[in-house]
């Protein structure tokens, strides 16, 4: 036996509306045996809004669940979450989904932090102006062997936010990743304000699982633009992870990375045996910024790239630190086509150092 919670509309006129609240003046704690569903917001062969809201002032923990709220027509799905306390999302889905036209949307506002291991948070949808978004805002992230994705497929603009206040984002063998199968705009952002960004891959490198740990924007068809944007208080670590900002057609791609010194932090960007890869496959601007207080270390055969096909200013690599440290990697700005590519590295208070092991 096992718990179910569902509000669902099985209608086919354009006003359905499912939502499903919970309040609780102390914590919710929702643990599953893997049975079945626990907690379902439904419309179903019509349009409308299928909704579910979460709040406590103590916590909220998932285990072993699926939250989904899913609407199959045209419309909007959400689903919130809030508390004074602490998010604990373990070996469970919480999904938000429009089959065809509308938005949906994963929004977490905690004031103690967010733990999410084994699980995906996705926001699927087909399009329209403001279509596939996940926002999560807490004091610190530790998200482990999870998927979040923020999809639309279709045209319009998919969008995944993490912003710490007083404390780390950790991302470690997991996958981050706004796509756009259409037209339109894919976006990663990762804010530490009071922190470090660190993304780690800790698995074993093979032939099938080349790079684990991800954080990529992607957008495949049209004039499009894809961002990932990462900033911190503290340092930026990547190791054996993959960043990526991609346009498989025409338009835009940037990855900004900024790490700035702190009282606790001196301020490094420190990429290992990683690819940070902005690239437009057809015409138009491809760049990668990186921007240290203190230093800039590129080691154990990384990369650092930047690729487009060919239009004024079109691939640019800019290295920004005290210091710059660039050992057994490849640094490369490319244009396929005719056009201009740029390598600018400046060091204002040290030394570049270019070395082979």
């Amino acid at each position: 036996a096992y718990s179910h919670i569902e509000a669902s509309v099985y209608g086919e006129n354009e006003y359905n509306s499912a939502s499903v609240l919970m309040g609780a003046d102390g914590s919710i704690d929702i643990t599953g045996s893997g049975l079945g569903p626990t907690i379902l917001a439904h419309v179903i062969y019509g349009d409308g809004e299928a909704s579910i809201n979460i709040g406590s002032t103590e916590g909220i923990s998932i285990t072993d669940e699926l939250v989904q709220a899913l609407v199959t027509g045209d419309g909007s799905a959400s689903i919130g979450m809030e508390t004074g306390g602490d998010i604990t999302i373990t070996n469970s889905m919480v999904s938000a989904e429009v089959v065809d036209y509308g938005h949906a949307e994963v929004d977490m506002e905690v004031e103690g932090g967010i733990v999410i291991d084994n699980s995906d948070v996705t926001a699927y949808s087909g399009s329209s102006p403001i279509t596939s978004v996940i926002y999560m805002d807490a004091d610190y992230f530790d998200i482990e062997d999870t998927t979040i994705e923020a999809v639309v497929y279709g045209n319009g603009t998919a969008r995944i936010d993490l912003d710490s206040w007083d404390g780390d984002i950790s991302i470690t063998d997991s996958s981050i990743l706004a796509d756009v199968n259409g037209y339109g705009h894919a976006e990663v952002n990762l804010y530490a304000e009071d922190g470090s960004i660190n993304i780690i891959d800790t698995q074993p490198e093979t032939e099938e699982n080349p790079l684990i740990c991800s954080v990529r924007a992607e957008s495949d068809y049209g004039y499009d633009s894809s961002l990932v944007y990462m900033e911190a208080s503290g340092d930026i670590d990547i190791l054996d992870s993959l960043v990526e900002a991609l346009v498989n057609y025409e338009g835009t791609s940037y990855i900004q990375l900024y790490a700035y010194e702190d009282a606790d932090d001196s301020g490094n960007i420190s990429i290992t045996n990683s690819t940070v890869n902005a690239e437009v496959v057809g015409y138009s601007h491809a760049e990668v910024d990186l921007y240290a207080d203190d230093g800039i270390i590129i080691t154990d055969s990384s990369d650092i790239t930047a690729y487009s096909g060919g239009s004024n200013l079109s691939s640019i690599v800019d290295i920004e630190a005290d210091y710059i440290t660039i050992q057994d990697s490849t640094v490369e700005a490319v244009v396929y086509g005719d056009s201009t590519a740029t390598v600018d590295m400046d060091a204002w208070d040290g030394d570049i150092s270019i070395t082979d092991s």
